[in-house]
């Protein structure tokens, strides 16, 4: 062996290649100082042998299809160094089986991207389980987070996911971003909403993506958006579907209740939010999110251009108005500040 310190390995490979890999397997069998593996796939010896390297950071799996887990005696450290997972799934209900080595590999990044299947509905919230389970030492080092169907293509009824089926991300109270791509979107209220906003305090972007093939109306209002402003302090940007129909009224000043209101959130992706008045939709959101400027608004269907174009305007004459709304409550004040006395 020519490199015996090599640290990096990093292989593309075609579809049509991916039956020649063992040469590549038994290549890395060579390597003890390995930090970062990205491959397509990596059989059963190899991934026995790197689980079991104390300088692995990194690894990407690009095309995974399953693999023979390596028996590990419980006194072993498998994954003692990893700080960065990526997956993406050939035959997505595989995967839980490999998170059952990373009860004690000090996450920081994960990321879990897989195909279509005839159980791709059902798998999100077994794999969100999975990860509650068995990932447990990162719980308090996970950081980024991403899961979820990335092409949905399908109309078929399916499972949308519910707070209850979130429930055990909410153990990885670290995390600063979030990204879900379940198949079928998400059926939340503001209840499920405050529950999130709660259990992550640190993040500063959360992605809730919905298919937007599916034109159900979310049951998240405008007020539920407020849980957000007053649990998530680093919130700056959030994508999430609400129904902005109904507009709550403007928070009033009473004794012993604080304002709600968080700074740091300056874009917001409303999906297919339905808008009504775009007046005081932009009001109430400038009052909880001084700081907000960017709308970015999805069509309910690309094939509906008449719906999509509406809800495009609705929201961009939103988005207008901001800038003006908080250039006048900055002016107001300043003039609400007692003058000082000149001596």
């Amino acid at each position: 062996m020519r490199c015996p310190g090599l640290t990096h390995v990093d292989v593309l490979a075609s579809q049509d290649m991916m039956e020649s890999l063992q040469n590549l397997h038994n290549f890395i069998l060579g390597f003890d100082r390995l930090r970062s593996v990205s491959v397509p796939r990596i059989d059963s010896r190899a991934l026995e042998h790197i689980c079991r390297l104390p300088t692995l950071t990194s690894l990407s799996l690009t095309s995974y299809t399953g693999v023979t887990l390596p028996t590990i005696s419980s006194d072993e450290l498998p994954f003692p160094a990893l700080h960065t997972l990526s997956i993406v799934a050939q035959n997505p209900d595989k995967v839980p089986l490999i998170l059952s080595l990373l009860a004690r590999a000090p996450l920081q990044s994960l990321k879990i991207d897989f195909g279509m299947s005839r159980d791709t509905a059902q798998l999100f919230p077994r794999l969100c389980k999975s990860l509650g389970e068995n990932c447990t030492s990162a719980h308090a080092s996970l950081q980024s987070l991403s899961l979820g169907v990335r092409y949905r293509r399908s109309l078929e009824p399916g499972l949308t996911i519910q707070c209850i089926h979130l429930r055990p991300l909410f153990l990885f109270t670290e995390l600063t971003e979030v990204s879900l791509h379940p198949h079928h979107g998400f059926d939340l209220n503001n209840s499920a909403v405050d529950e999130l906003a709660r259990a992550w305090p640190r993040v500063n972007k959360v992605v809730l993506a919905r298919n937007r093939r599916i034109a159900t109306v979310s049951r998240v209002t405008l007020a539920g958006l407020l849980s957000f402003a007053q649990h998530c302090p680093y919130l700056s940007e959030l994508q999430i579907s609400f129904n902005a129909s109904v507009v709550p009224k403007t928070q009033t000043r009473k004794p012993g209740v604080m304002r709600v209101q968080q700074t740091s959130l300056k874009s917001l992706g409303v999906q297919t939010s339905p808008c009504r008045d775009h007046q005081a939709t932009a009001a109430f959101l400038s009052s909880a999110f001084p700081r907000l400027r960017k709308l970015n608004a999805d069509a309910i269907d690309p094939e509906d251009d008449v719906v999509a174009e509406s809800l495009i305007k609705k929201w961009r004459a939103v988005e207008e108005l901001l800038p003006l709304l908080s250039k006048v409550r900055a002016e107001e004040r300043i003039w609400t500040k007692p003058l000082k006395k000149k001596d």
